[in-house]
């Protein structure tokens, strides 16, 4: 938890003797007699903290904070050190529809509209935590053909970045440097993704369907440590040693069926989108889909997916995707392994596969081969090659 009565100073241009404590810390007591505002604030020990900074610690809040407003016991008595400013916590979204929250009259690919911080704010925010945003910038490159993207956003407080919930996505923490963090997290389980579903967005989230949640499993990630997070996965962060973390969401093959489940699991998650909104979730299914169909161990769990899924996805899904998406199936069929992957499908499941191309196409995937349905023969009895004497 982060100390109120420290105040953090950066010590990397004193030419002192940097690893005196003690003479670093009688020096900051004479400073604070050189003015008449701060003599009477008291240091009560000093903190080593990360490179070069220092945490000095005060009597109390009150002390801290004036000795953040009047430095001169700093300037005065520690040459070319300064206080570190007001730190804030950064979270990263991925996924970000541009239409929602860029600025369509700049039209720059990069500009946040006006009203970004306002309106995170009032969505975000409620009697117990305050979403006040100190900056927002837009991570992604420039790139009209893109419908979506990254956005980082320092919040005020700490706690708020730490309740924050995301899925579908696989991602990747690794801090970097001395950071540690204890992430929580819980597998995208029916049960889970449902409990999820059913809350409505917001910083408590989380903690009203914790103790509900099954299979949580904690773990202390570091920069030796990593965490690896599949798709779907409800997790939590708590800062054990603040720095920076590097974390990114990305699409690998094995995600797919991972990636439609969380959808059919999480229909009011779906309902809160706009239009715009959307299209960009739904230009992420296509680009997951796409990737899990380039390797063909995973073409099984992604097609027995897209059968039970079907449903929301016709629901989210524009003509002319759906129709993309069924050419694209229809041209699996004609792939010498596909009789090997149908194989392991019964009549029903192929069936209902073959409606749903020919919905969006007027033309299934039997049209391609007779008796896509059947199983290949397993042949074994075979004739007798001839002996020669």
């Amino acid at each position: 938890m982060q100390d109120d009565r420290a105040v953090s100073i950066d010590i990397a241009r004193f030419k002192g003797a940097k690893n005196n404590y003690n003479v670093i810390r009688d020096g900051l007591r004479a400073g604070l007699k050189v003015n008449k505002v701060t003599e009477k604030l008291t240091i009560k020990s000093l903190r080593p903290g990360p490179g070069d900074r220092i945490d000095v610690v005060f009597a109390d809040k009150d002390e801290a904070n004036k000795a953040k407003q009047h430095t001169r016991w700093l300037t005065s008595s520690l040459t070319g050190a300064r206080i570190k400013g007001e730190q804030w916590y950064p979270v990263k979204f991925d996924s970000v529809v541009k239409q929602c929250v860029l600025d369509q009259d700049v039209n720059d690919g990069k500009t946040l509209n006006k009203d970004f911080a306002k309106d995170f704010k009032a969505d975000n925010s409620c009697e117990t935590a305050d979403c006040t945003v100190m900056k927002a910038t837009w991570l992604s490159k420039v790139d009209s053909k893109k419908k979506v993207g990254s956005i980082v956003v320092w919040l005020k407080n700490r706690v708020d970045a730490e309740c924050t919930i995301d899925h579908f996505l696989a991602g990747l923490a690794m801090p970097v440097g001395d950071t540690v963090k204890l992430f929580v997290y819980w597998p995208p389980t029916e049960h889970n993704l449902k409990l999820l579903d059913d809350e409505p967005p917001g910083p408590e989230r989380l903690s009203r369907i914790i103790d509900q949640l099954q299979g949580g499993r904690c773990v202390v990630v570091c920069r030796n440590n990593p965490l690896y997070l599949s798709s779907g996965c409800i997790h939590a962060v708590v800062t054990l040693r603040g720095g920076f973390m590097y974390a990114g969401n990305f699409m690998t093959a094995n995600n797919g069926a991972a990636f439609i489940r969380a959808l059919r699991f999480s229909p009011a998650f779906v309902d809160r989108y706009d239009d715009a909104g959307l299209r960009g979730l739904f230009a992420n299914l296509l680009d997951q889909i796409y990737t899990t169909l380039g390797r063909l161990s995973c073409w099984h769990s992604l097609i027995a997916e897209l059968i039970k899924s079907w449903s929301i996805i016709q629901r989210i899904g524009r003509k002319t995707e759906k129709k993309r998406l069924a050419e694209r199936l229809l041209r699996l069929s004609k792939e010498s392994q596909w009789q090997q992957v149908c194989a392991e499908f019964s009549d029903t499941d192929m069936a209902m596969l073959d409606d749903i191309v020919r919905a969006q196409l007027n033309r299934g995937v039997r049209s391609i081969q007779k008796s896509i349905t059947s199983r290949p023969r397993r042949h074994t009895d075979r004739a007798s090659s001839p002996v020669r004497t």
